[in-house]
């Protein structure tokens, strides 16, 4: 069972490994809701396909909860890696 965004009794841990170097404002929050969303059947993978080639930020689906991310490693270049405490 892939857990839903608001199901704290149930949920499973997933981990999301996400590279860039810059982000939006809730970009990660939006890649992570869309993820979850295909995950739980609500739609097929080509939609998020579908929501990037159109460029519309309205499309964009029910963001993943902000206490149910964790920052776990920052690496600003090829020679240093900073584990978040």
């Amino acid at each position: 069972m892939v857990p839903q965004l608001h199901d704290a009794p149930s949920m499973q841990r997933l981990a999301f490994v996400v590279e860039g170097d810059a982000f939006l404002y809730h970009q990660v929050r939006n890649m992570v809701g869309a993820l979850v969303n295909v995950g739980n059947g609500k739609n097929p993978p080509e939609w998020i396909g579908d929501i990037l080639a159109r460029k519309d930020r309205s499309l964009s689906p029910t963001m993943a909860p902000a206490n149910a991310l964790f920052l776990s490693r920052l690496k600003y270049n090829e020679n240093f890696t900073r584990a978040v405490k």
